[in-house]
């Protein structure tokens, strides 16, 4: 959800084909959705389109959202161009590189859930990314020209299972799991929230990196993650 110039806009989407967005003067009513994208019916971008985000950048809007060609081993991340207002129409601007070739651009890899860091006067690009062709997610970084184009080599931000509460059932078994990361600044200091686990079990939580004061958000011993998840489920006792 984004505030800007008196309205709360939701965006959103919608079967797996469409972005959504929403307008509303309270953080309570939802208000009238509009269908700002729809997903193409053949091509890379054509399915499976998850998480999209809203970001005002430069004077414009723009969606970032994970789209494949309709299997999910082909997720990329692609950023939408806005034509005017926030509920107004989107256009497909570019697929963003989130390999290791970053001169030469090949091997893109699978990708989901990004969002936008800007710190220093720099702007980075954030997400859940595959080291390979690998179903193992870790969260990434990355620094960015502008808003549609990754300017440096990915960096992978943390291990993904220093703790049993960040692997898929919680024991020293099986794999860990970091997604959706989230930004948030509060009196100087930067926090990245992300979602660790199954998002199918009730183990599923939130853990939180910590950006250390005068810290390069590319480097990943500037980031200090929280020994204890910040948001969990409780546990059942029914009667």
């Amino acid at each position: 959800m984004v505030w800007h110039d008196g309205f709360y806009y939701w965006c959103a989407s919608e079967n797996d084909a469409a972005v959504v967005v929403c307008r509303s003067e309270r953080l309570t009513e939802p208000g009238e959705k509009k269908v700002v994208w729809s997903a193409p019916a053949r091509g890379p971008h054509r399915g499976e389109i998850w998480a999209p985000e809203l970001h005002r950048l430069d004077g414009k809007w723009y969606i970032d959202v994970a789209a494949s060609n309709g299997c999910n081993t082909s997720h990329r991340m692609i950023v939408l161009e806005g034509v005017g207002e926030a509920t107004d129409e989107f256009r497909f601007k570019a697929e963003l590189y989130t390999g290791d070739d970053i001169g030469n651009y090949k091997q893109n890899r699978w990708a989901i859930d990004g969002t936008i860091l800007e710190h220093g006067g720099l702007r980075y690009f954030l997400w859940s990314g595959w080291e390979d062709d690998q179903d193992e997610q870790w969260l990434y970084i990355a620094a960015m020209a502008n808003p549609w184009t990754i300017a440096t080599a990915r960096v992978r931000l943390c291990a993904n299972d220093d703790f049993l509460w960040e692997r898929l059932d919680e024991t020293a078994s099986s794999r860990g799991l970091n997604e959706a990361p989230q930004v948030l600044t509060r009196h100087g200091r930067v926090f990245v929230v992300y979602s660790a686990g199954a998002s199918w079990e009730t183990t599923y939580k939130l853990g939180l990196l910590e950006l250390v004061p005068g810290g390069d958000p590319l480097n990943p011993s500037s980031w200090r993650k929280w020994a204890k998840p910040v948001f969990q489920s409780t546990r059942e006792t029914g009667e």
